[in-house]
């Protein structure tokens, strides 16, 4: 389950980018999921002038042989944005992160320069990459939890432990154990969980599934976040240690420089 939920500030344009272009606010989107194009289109129906605006799909061969594509809106007139924005990427390739790069591809995407430094320090913040254990005492351990009966819920997703898709596998079919699948699109990927429950717990699966979508819509709330990790069955002190841990986060990345 993820932990390290983004801040309200990281990304302030994203699910906004089409409004931002038909105000000429910003030049140059880039988007990894398909855009919602009807919207764009009734939007447009309602705006007078309407700014010109061009539809670029991108494709790239990936070195697994997978194809990758992308899209592009580009205020018409400024296609070169998008030649300079794969330009940047393509310099960027197998160097990490580089705030240099980042810089000026935030500056393409009309991103404020406050904007872009809130993004840095949030990117190198050493604690993104490392997230102590204690801060999630059933990762890994989901499966014999729900079993034992110390737990009704259980939610598997791209960040839970390898072993917990294992015993589920192991398990799946001779528990009485409801299992439903979860998906929807949020800051640019798809988000997709397996949410694992008890017979008693399936009265929760919409509350549950609310709270997954708005946390990672919206971020950090410590209220949010005590209703969502006892659902699962986290004591209030570790729920405590784990707010406690992300609000210091968000203190440090608001701090002045």
């Amino acid at each position: 389950m993820q932990l390290l939920l983004q801040p309200a500030a990281i990304g302030p344009h994203e699910g906004r980018e089409i409004e931002l272009m038909l105000k000429s606010e910003k030049q140059l989107a880039h988007f990894f999921l398909p855009p919602d194009w009807k919207k764009l289109e009734r939007l447009q129906d309602t705006q007078k002038p309407i700014p010109e605006l061009k539809r670029i799909a991108h494709k790239e061969n990936l070195q697994d042989g997978r194809v990758l594509e992308t899209y592009f809106l580009v205020a018409k007139g400024r296609e070169n944005l998008v030649d300079q924005y794969l330009d940047l990427q393509e310099q960027g390739r197998g160097k990490g992160f580089d705030p240099k790069i980042e810089r000026q591809i935030g500056a393409l995407l009309s991103y404020k320069p406050e904007d872009i430094e809130i993004f840095i320090k949030w990117a190198t913040l050493p604690e993104i990459r490392s997230i102590p254990n204690t801060l999630d005492p059933h990762y890994g351990q989901e499966i014999p939890l729900l079993l034992a009966g110390h737990k009704n819920i259980a939610i598997l997703d791209d960040y839970s432990a390898p072993q917990s898709w294992q015993a589920l596998e192991e398990i799946k079919d001779d528990f009485d154990l409801t299992i439903e699948e979860y998906e929807f699109d949020c800051r640019g990927r798809t988000n997709s969980f397996k949410i694992l429950m008890r017979p008693y717990a399936q009265k929760y699966s919409q509350r549950l599934r609310a709270l997954l979508k708005k946390r990672l819509q919206q971020g950090f709330d410590a209220k949010m976040e005590m209703e969502f990790w006892t659902l699962q069955g986290y004591s209030p002190q570790e729920i405590e240690n784990y707010s406690q841990w992300h609000q210091g986060i968000y203190e440090k990345l608001m701090m002045p420089a």
